[in-house]
C-alpha cells in the first residue's frame, strides 16, 4: 500500500455494533499482539510478533482495544495472564468457522511463550496498536511492530514512516540463548557457562537477524546475517553470501541478489540470464582496461587523446546498459 492513505473498511453489523460500545473508539492502522524481552535495566530487548494485522481483522482489534482499554492513538500495552486470558475467550466467542485463526493462535502461543524463562531477562506479553503508519514510531514495541509489518509483507518498504525508529532501539548481545544486555556481558557469560550453556554471540547490533523472528515463503537466504529484520523480500527472492539486505529494502518480485541493499532501495523483478550480461560487460570492459594498460607506452599524441577514448567507451557502456534495462525491466 504505497499511498499515504487509508483504505475504507468494510465491517460487519457485529463488528459496528462492538465499536459502537466503545466511546471515541477509532481502528487501528495496525496492531498485534507478541512477546517482548526486557533486559535487566528496563529496556526493550526485543519483540515478537507471530502475526501481525494492517488494515484488517476489525473485530479482533475491538477485542483487543477493549481488553487494554484503548480508544484511539498509538500505544503500546503489557499484558498480564488473566488480561489475556479474557482477551482469548471474547476472541473465541467473535471467531466463526472451522478452519485456523491467526490472531487467536498468536495470541495462545505468546501465553505459553511468555511463561518461560528468560536467560536475558523477562518475558512479558505485549500488544501494539498504531493509529497511522504515516506517523512516526513511539517506542520499541511499536518500532519492531514496523520492522515486523515490512518482513511479513504486509507493508512494502517506504511506505510508512520510519523516522527515529534507529535511536527507539536498544543496542543488543544476539546470541543463541536469546537477547542480552551488552553492559557487563563478560560476567553474564561465565555465568552462563557456570551452569553449562553454551554461548555463541551471533552479532552486536540494534536489528535483529530477519530469519529469528520471520521465514517468508518461497526464498531462499544463503547467510541469516545478511539479511535484518525489516527487510521485504518477495516470493523468488534469492540471497547469496555476497549480498546483503538492510531494514526498508527488499526486492518486490523474483530477483536473484548478490549485491547489498541499503534502506529506501526497492529492486523489481529481474532475470538472472540479465545480470549475467550487466556483470560480464563490467567485466570485458576492465579487462580491456588492464590489457591496453600493459601495452608499452604510446608517444605523446596518443596520450594526449587517451582521455577521450575512455570517456567515449564509458559512455558507450552506459548506453548499452540503459537501452537493455529499458527493454527488459516490467
Amino acid at each position: 500500500m504505497p499511498e499515504h492513505e487509508r483504505q475504507p473498511r468494510n465491517v460487519s453489523d457485529t463488528v459496528a455494533a462492538l465499536e459502537a460500545k466503545l466511546d471515541g473508539y477509532v481502528a487501528p492502522h495496525a496492531y498485534a499482539v507478541g512477546v517482548a524481552t526486557v533486559g535487566p535495566s528496563g529496556g526493550v530487548l526485543d519483540v515478537s510478533f507471530p502475526h501481525v494485522n494492517c488494515d484488517e481483522s476489525w473485530g479482533t482489534a475491538v477485542v483487543l482495544a477493549a481488553s487494554t482499554g484503548h480508544r484511539e492513538g498509538t500505544a503500546s500495552y503489557r499484558l498480564d495472564q488473566d488480561t489475556l486470558d479474557d482477551a482469548i475467550a471474547d476472541l473465541g466467542e467473535l471467531a466463526t468457522g472451522d478452519g485456523p485463526h491467526l490472531n487467536l493462535d498468536a495470541w495462545t502461543l505468546s501465553g505459553k511463550v511468555a511463561a518461560l524463562p528468560a536467560l536475558g531477562g523477562e518475558r512479558v506479553v505485549v500488544a501494539c496498536l498504531i493509529d497511522n503508519l504515516y506517523q512516526p514510531p513511539v517506542d520499541t514495541i511499536d518500532a519492531y511492530l514496523r520492522l515486523h509489518l515490512l518482513s511479513h509483507r504486509k507493508m512494502i518498504p517506504n511506505s510508512m514512516n520510519l523516522n527515529g525508529l534507529f535511536g527507539l532501539l536498544n543496542t543488543v548481545v544476539w546470541t543463541n540463548l536469546g537477547p542480552f544486555e551488552p553492559e557487563n556481558f563478560e560476567m553474564t557469560r561465565m555465568a552462563l557457562r557456570a551452569d553449562g550453556h553454551n554461548v555463541e554471540v551471533n552479532l552486536v547490533d540494534k536489528f535483529p537477524r530477519m530469519l529469528d523472528y520471520v521465514v517468508p515463503s518461497g526464498v531462499r537466504i544463503a547467510d541469516a546475517n545478511r539479511v535484518r529484520m525489516g527487510a521485504y523480500l518477495s516470493e523468488g527472492t534469492v540471497v547469496m553470501h555476497e549480498g546483503f539486505c538492510n531494514f526498508n529494502a527488499g526486492t518486490l518480485g523474483s530477483s536473484h541478489g548478490r549485491r547489498p541493499h541499503q534502506p529506501g532501495c526497492c529492486r523489481g523483478r529481474t532475470q538472472r540470464h540479465r545480470r549475467w550480461r550487466i556483470h560480464h560487460g563490467h567485466t570485458l570492459w576492465w579487462r580491456h582496461r588492464r590489457r591496453v594498460g600493459r601495452q608499452e607506452q604510446p608517444d605523446r599524441r596518443q596520450r594526449r587523446y587517451r582521455h577521450l577514448h575512455w570517456r567515449r567507451l564509458h559512455r558507450r557502456s552506459r548506453l548499452l546498459h540503459h537501452r537493455w534495462n529499458s527493454r527488459h525491466d516490467p
